[in-house]
């Protein structure tokens, strides 16, 4: 900690811009790249309501906690909200 303290001011400014820049990369991969990104935007070309994929994904935890497998559970969960 002291030896943060004896910094100079413009080493502070250099890292906050780097942090600022690393933050904007950080999250704007992962929300350009995220799993539940990627469903939501076919999910609105296509004209699916969003609630569905939510519901969907009710579904197939709800089904995990009752033992089934993760793939099984979603597929199951797919048929009965509708979704494929």
């Amino acid at each position: 900690f002291w030896l943060m303290l004896n910094l100079s001011v413009l080493t502070w400014i250099r890292f906050a811009i780097w942090l600022a820049i690393g933050f904007a990369v950080y999250f704007g991969y992962s929300y350009r790249n995220s799993l539940l990104g990627r469903q939501l935007r076919k999910a609105k070309k296509l004209g699916v309501p969003v609630e569905s994929l939510f519901a969907q994904d009710a579904v197939a935890a709800e089904k995990m906690a009752q033992g089934e497998s993760e793939d099984q559970a979603r597929a199951e969960a797919a048929q009965e909200t509708g979704n494929n």
